[in-house]
């Protein structure tokens, strides 16, 4: 009997060392399932106080840096204020859209130069250099800014870019008009509600919204009074870009440049070229344009000067030379005939 009491003993302390064992596993099991919560990520917020023009300034600065989630609140805060906005909109199924359905899958390849930019290549190709980032995604490129010169980049083949392309084997690109103001024949009617549009726009100085309406017309500037608009148009958006996207900057006032040009305005042509280079000095495109220019300018004042020296119109002609002398310094012809002109005044001053 001892020794079934002993073994009794023995059950009941074996059963309640597994009773306390299958306890402790639930336990653990608990333990384990009610896990502390990881500590959730801060919500982004849109910055406050911001404009809609330093608001849009800002998407496309972390767009360039590659901060997606940042660009994507700020542009979500852009559109509530400027719900009609095609480049926001643009821009964020640029974000949002995989590469294959916002772009034709056919492509061509280019190689980057100095002063290229994907910026540049998407204004080059694609119409606008808004599309940038859709460019980059198509590349798989996590930061635009971030380039090399003679690295390859895909340019989706979309009718803008065939066009461009076609464009680029006749035509130097120094002596191109900008592509979305060629010149046409006439005015049609939808351009002419157009171009009330850029003069709205330009009233409120939204010059970024100028800029995209022109960049979206087929009919180019024709007279004085619209390559004016466009002109200021492209100066104050160069100018607004400045702090925060300079080679941005730099292509539009190499676009203010060319359509000066087109005016007839040289001096300002090249000034608007001058402030291109000054933003971005790796711009070939655009320190081509200044020099020549330069040399078309400082040329045509000394064509004046000597007509009035002939003249004997002293006064004149030392103050056209001054003003090649001012475009180029190391100009041998200004500086010679500049010093005779000068000369030839004192004497006639000491006979009178």
């Amino acid at each position: 009997m001892i020794k079934n009491m002993n073994g009794t003993r023995w059950f009941f302390a074996f059963l309640a060392l597994l009773l306390a064992g299958c306890q402790t596993a639930k336990q653990a099991a608990v333990t384990e399932q009610v896990q502390v919560p990881t500590q959730p990520q801060t919500e982004l917020v849109a910055e406050s106080g911001l404009s809609a023009e330093d608001r849009l300034r800002k998407v496309i600065s972390q767009l360039e840096q590659g901060e997606v989630a940042v660009a994507r609140v700020e542009l979500e805060a852009y559109l509530v204020e400027k719900p009609d906005s095609k480049v926001a909109r643009d821009l964020l199924r640029q974000i949002d859209l995989p590469s294959h359905e916002y772009y034709p899958t056919e492509s061509f390849n280019v190689r980057l130069t100095p002063g290229d930019s994907l910026s540049t290549l998407a204004q080059k190709y694609l119409g606008t250099y808004y599309q940038f980032y859709g460019l980059a995604k198509y590349n798989s490129i996590a930061r635009p800014k971030d380039l090399m010169v003679g690295q390859i980049v895909s340019i989706p083949l979309t009718e803008s870019a065939r066009l461009a392309r076609q464009k680029r084997t006749v035509t130097d690109e120094s002596d191109e008009q900008p592509e979305s103001l060629t010149v046409a024949p006439q005015v049609a009617p939808t351009a002419l509600h157009n171009w009330a549009t850029v003069r709205s726009l330009l009233a409120e100085k939204n010059f970024q919204g100028a800029v995209t309406t022109l960049e979206a017309m087929t009919t180019p500037p024709l007279g004085a009074g619209e390559l004016a608009l466009a002109v200021q148009a492209y100066s104050g958006n160069g100018e607004n870009l400045a702090a925060t996207s300079p080679k941005l900057a730099s292509a539009q006032y190499l676009q203010a440049a060319k359509l000066h040009r087109t005016a007839g305005n040289s001096m300002a042509a090249y000034t608007a070229a001058q402030r291109s280079v000054q933003l971005d000095s790796s711009n070939t495109a655009a320190s081509q344009f200044e020099q020549s220019l330069k040399t078309e300018l400082a040329d045509e004042y000394h064509k004046q000067a000597s007509m009035a020296f002939r003249r004997q119109a002293l006064d004149e002609a030392i103050a056209l030379w001054d003003k090649v002398l001012a475009i180029d310094p190391d100009h041998q012809y200004a500086i010679s005939y500049r010093l005779q002109a000068l000369e030839l005044k004192s004497k006639l001053s000491n006979l009178q």
